[in-house]
């Protein structure tokens, strides 16, 4: 059975002046321990299924990180050990192909955020160790199979003084059976959260940057309403969404903003907006008048972060800890939509309000800036409105944004890489759409509709489609020249909405295992995210005991599987889509 090695944990404490490590006897037998670490102390404790951990300073400094290094023993190799993690990043990282979010490896080396098991095998039960709400400082958790060592990494970037102390966020730590302990996991995150989702607001359309005058918007709309495409909302972007002069327009600028919104209501949609609001040029009035505001390096200069891809610009980014700032915040999106019109707000770059730096309040940890902006921008809109949050990790603010996007848009820098990883966190993100919010993946852009022999992109099509809680749409719709695969997406999205997901990641034989998910509406689709052809043997027994299916399969060409052996070539990075015959019958 898998154990921790009590005597040879290690603790470590990241400061802006560097890092300290100590060897400590930590484990089953210990409950509690004291870890002495030159300018802190760390006090951690093992009671009730959870792990606890306080860190005392002595002199004033910046915490970057807090991380304990369990040593696990095993009689098993370090080959047959599997891993399972919630996610392995919270953005679509191209270059991170290895492993797939949500799925079982025996990868040599394991790195996943929110939730890790690690077992002797997959049926066996194993350690289990999850983020509890409220996550104020996000967990990450890195696996050495061949070291037998578990690293879990807490997320601090807070400057302490001296004698000042910081409660780090509680992890669940547990040991049992997969399966049981991730649901009942998430479960606890879901009881966190009481909200009615937009179910009727899944489909937007982001218009492009080069969309300014609202002749174009009428005839973007239009071409979407000719070609049979009716999104829910349409939103605006724009090059000057980051300038942080918002409050004091040109009045050009201010007619232009209200005649957006009243030419997207006119058309029967609701009017949205995509805007930074936490970024301000440097250049801006605001960063000018309003120093105090922004946040500070430990040096005292204001921190300086890249501008959106098409502008040269750099920008600051605003303090929400400052009272200041917060009344800042409000009146800007009670402008937009009292005054101008929008009622479904984009909000992008969220993440960047949580950079490292110095605040009016230090004390505020990275998750609970991602939280706070979460609800200030809710407090000053309302319920009523739609809010979509860009590059917003999983578990930051459940319940605040109706949408979460991961990712910044594909439109600039759309790959096969990217798209495959694209596909492959959103169907394994799919099991929090239910309660918490709707998951979406970045604005998905025309180019993916009209390679039609693309087979990543196809993949990202139909993995989005099955899974996805939403969906937002982005570029010219009057440059479609063929919709067919554009429409076939939007009809199985559409259908695939009632009924919940069903995931098996161990489906099939040998090293590349076929992915298999099946819709409770009658889909079914195997994914092969490997760069080999993949061969997979469907039978009646393999079917009716892993997926649940007591019925003959047909494509949607029509083609009917009915013998009591199926099988199936998958191409490299490639899939198969299936319809669940007798459901189908059923349905009509």
């Amino acid at each position: 059975m898998l154990r921790i090695l009590s005597n040879e944990t290690t603790a470590e404490v990241k400061t802006s002046q560097g890092s300290q490590s100590v060897q400590g006897h930590f484990g089953s037998d210990t409950k509690q321990f004291k870890y002495e670490l030159g300018s802190a102390n760390l006090y951690t404790r093992w009671v009730n299924d959870r792990l606890s951990i306080e860190l005392h300073s002595k002199d004033d400094d910046f915490i970057e990180e807090v991380s304990l290094t369990f040593v696990l023993k095993s009689p098993k190799s370090a080959s047959e050990i599997s891993v399972w993690s919630e996610s392995y990043t919270d953005e679509f990282e191209t270059g991170m192909q290895a492993c797939l979010p949500g799925i079982e490896t025996q990868k040599q080396k394991r790195r996943g955020y929110w939730a890790i098991w690690i077992a002797e095998s997959s049926a066996a039960e194993g350690l289990f160790f999850g983020q509890l709400p409220p996550a104020l400082h996000p967990l990450s958790f890195q696996y050495h199979p061949f070291r037998h060592t578990l690293k879990i990494t807490w997320t601090v970037n807070s400057f302490v003084l001296a004698a000042g102390k910081i409660r780090l966020s509680e992890v669940e730590a547990v040991r049992g059976k997969r399966q049981p302990l991730a649901d009942a996991w998430q479960k606890h995150w879901n009881m966190q959260i009481n909200k009615n989702l937009a179910a009727s607001s899944r489909i937007g359309w982001l218009a492009g940057t080069e969309v300014s005058t609202p002749h174009e918007i009428r005839e973007y709309i239009t071409s979407l309403k000719n070609i049979g495409i009716k999104p829910n909302w349409f939103a605006v972007s724009s090059s000057f969404a980051v300038t942080g002069d918002w409050l004091e327009p040109a009045d050009q600028f201010r007619r232009k903003m209200s005649d957006a919104a009243r030419s997207i209501s006119e058309s029967y949609c609701t009017p949205g907006l995509q805007l930074a609001p936490f970024l301000v040029s440097r250049n801006s009035k605001t960063a000018e008048q309003n120093p105090q505001w922004l946040v500070n390096t430990s040096k005292g200069t204001p921190v300086l972060v890249n501008g959106y891809p098409a502008s040269k610009d750099k920008c600051h980014v605003l303090d929400i800890t400052n009272p200041k700032v917060r009344q800042h915040i409000k009146a800007i999106f009670t402008l937009m939509q009292d005054k101008w019109g929008f009622k479904m707000f984009i909000v992008d770059r969220v993440s960047d309000v949580a950079i490292a730096g110095r605040r009016a309040d230090d004390s505020v940890p990275q998750g609970g800036l991602l939280r706070d902006a979460a609800k200030l921008i809710r407090e000053a809109v309302g319920e009523q409105s739609l809010l979509a949050g860009m590059q917003v990790p999983l578990l930051s603010a459940p319940g605040i944004w109706n949408i979460q996007i991961n990712s910044e848009s594909m439109a600039s820098s759309l790959s096969d890489k990217c798209a495959l990883n694209t596909a492959e966190t959103m169907i394994f993100r799919s099991g929090w759409n239910t309660v918490a919010w709707l998951n979406a993946p970045a604005p998905l852009p025309m180019q993916i509709f009209q390679s039609q022999n693309n087979t990543a992109f196809s993949t990202l099509r139909n993995a989005v489609a099955l899974t996805a809680g939403a969906v937002i749409l982005t570029g010219d719709p009057r440059t479609l020249n063929n919709t067919t695969d554009l429409k076939a997406f939007l009809q199985i999205f559409r259908e695939c909405q009632k009924g919940r997901v069903l995931i098996r990641s161990q489906f099939g034989q040998g090293v590349n295992q076929t992915l298999a998910v099946k819709n409770s509406c009658g889909r079914l689709a195997l994914f092969n995210f490997f760069p080999k052809k993949n061969t997979v043997c469907l039978t009646d027994s393999l079917l009716k005991s892993t997926l649940g299916i007591r019925s003959i399969l047909s494509t949607s060409e029509g083609t009917v599987f009915n013998s009591p052996e199926i099988h199936i070539g998958l191409p490299p990075w490639g899939h198969r889509f299936f319809k669940d015959f007798q459901s189908e019958n059923s349905r009509s």
